[in-house]
């Protein structure tokens, strides 16, 4: 167990100063450039000795830089790692060595690459506040990560031959990445091909309009009103609900000014889902709680809307065999590798998708569990549970904790979540 290692509650915790830069060498006032000069021997002697031997410490200061020099200065960065083995012998710590020696061997498995020029593409700004630099950490540390936007025209060290989770959906710069380093869709969990269906929520609705999880659907404004209302209004390629408009009668839709691709019939819900699925099965499920009772129906068309994303006990949902089936139907025509769908549930029980998702949002728990699932399915062989551990009390239950302690009312509003408390206490394990 690595309760030594648990250097997140720092950086959860911890509140930047007005002006003050992003990062620093040391948060010893003395480093002065130690952590450059000195041999890996002499400063694990040196952070042993102003770190009081507190193991938290040092792995923060460690960890820290690493992430921050990782793809700037890799030979610093494998320094800072030497540094910590050299740590752990000069303490005696026997145990940490041999779990840094299995885990070593699991590690950076998986390339990941983002759209965008930072992690914010994958957790959003929201996040990011509440979850202090955990994400950051987990994304650097566990996968070998790469922005389409920030890192390009760089040159990278890419090992094709890995599973690629691809995120980088049809931008140029993510096009362009899978051109230069050669990546074979047989080794990328999604492609931009299969991207253009998922993020366009025509093209999908079309493709699978003959199946009865599709809401009765219209793509020009004088035919919706053929439909029933209240109807749904959405642009194609919207997100969080920005752009979507419902509305009670055909002459409120046509005084609208909203640009609209997607004209579905609205049903009267209960709750919503988003399930996460590797090929066709099911990871994940959370239940999308709304926040600040902005849902669409009281929304305006430029404002997000906002759920709390909660964790569900996949034993205690009475709609998976649906869910299950749905998958497989979509799956026929659309070879989706790591994908969501956005899952309706009306007041009769029925089951609605609004549309699904091939680039998720995803924070260091999802991370974690993902990459669980990407490796055994891309290498055909399980993770030890030693492994599984580590990353369970790495990133999952840290991001359990803050979720309890950020979103307890939207918690105890879903029947059929998990026990969260079980989970950040070590009683129940999510991998």
């Amino acid at each position: 167990m690595l309760k030594y290692l648990k250097l997140f509650e720092e950086f959860i915790t911890e509140k930047k100063p007005k002006g003050a830069p992003d990062f620093h060498h040391s948060d010893a006032p003395d480093a002065e450039g130690r952590f450059r000069d000195l041999s890996p021997k002499k400063l694990a002697a040196w952070l042993i000795k102003t770190r009081k031997k507190d193991l938290k410490r040092i792995s923060g200061s460690l960890t820290q830089q690493v992430v921050f020099n990782r793809k700037s200065d890799p030979k610093y960065a494998d320094k800072m790692e030497k540094t910590r083995i050299e740590v752990y012998k000069q303490l005696g710590r026997d145990d940490l060595l041999k779990e840094s020696a299995e885990h070593k061997d699991y590690l950076n498995k998986v390339n990941f690459l983002l759209a965008g020029e930072k992690l914010e593409g994958l957790t959003g700004k929201n996040n990011k506040r509440i979850y202090g630099e955990i994400n950051d950490v987990c994304l650097e540390k566990l996968y070998n990560s790469f922005y389409a936007k920030g890192d390009y025209g760089k040159v990278l060290e890419v090992n094709s031959d890995l599973p690629l989770i691809y995120y980088g959906g049809n931008s140029k710069e993510g096009l362009d990445f899978i051109k230069r380093y050669n990546i074979s869709e047989n080794v990328m969990y999604n492609s931009p091909k299969a991207m253009k269906v998922s993020g366009n929520k025509s093209k999908f609705y079309k493709m699978f309009e003959d199946t009865d999880f599709i809401p009765k659907a219209v793509y020009k404004k004088e035919d919706a009103k053929d439909l029933q209302f209240p109807v749904i209004a959405k642009p194609d390629d919207g997100h969080s609900g920005l752009g979507i408009e419902i509305f009670d009668t055909y002459e409120d839709l046509e005084k609208s000014k909203g640009k609209f691709e997607n004209y579905s019939e609205a049903k009267d819900l209960d709750k919503e889902f988003r399930v996460l699925l590797m090929n066709e099965e099911p990871v994940l499920v959370h239940e999308r709680v709304s926040l600040n009772e902005n849902e669409i129906k009281d929304k305006d068309a430029d404002e997000q809307t906002e759920f709390t994303y909660v964790d569900q006990d996949m034993n205690k949902l009475d709609f998976m065999n649906e869910v299950n089936n749905i998958c497989k139907t979509i799956r026929e025509k659309l070879k989706l590798g790591l994908w969501s769908i956005d899952l309706m549930i009306d007041k009769s029980g029925d089951c609605w998708v609004a549309e699904i998702n091939s680039a998720s949002g995803m924070a260091a728990d999802k991370m974690a569990r993902v990459y669980v699932k990407v490796y055994e399915d891309f290498y055909g062989k399980e993770l030890p549970q030693e492994f599984k551990t580590y990353l369970n009390e790495e990133y999952i239950q840290p991001i359990y904790k803050i979720n309890l302690k950020e979103n307890a009312a939207q918690i105890k509003k879903s029947k059929c979540c998990v026990n969260y408390q079980n989970i950040i206490d070590g009683k129940e394990f999510i991998l």
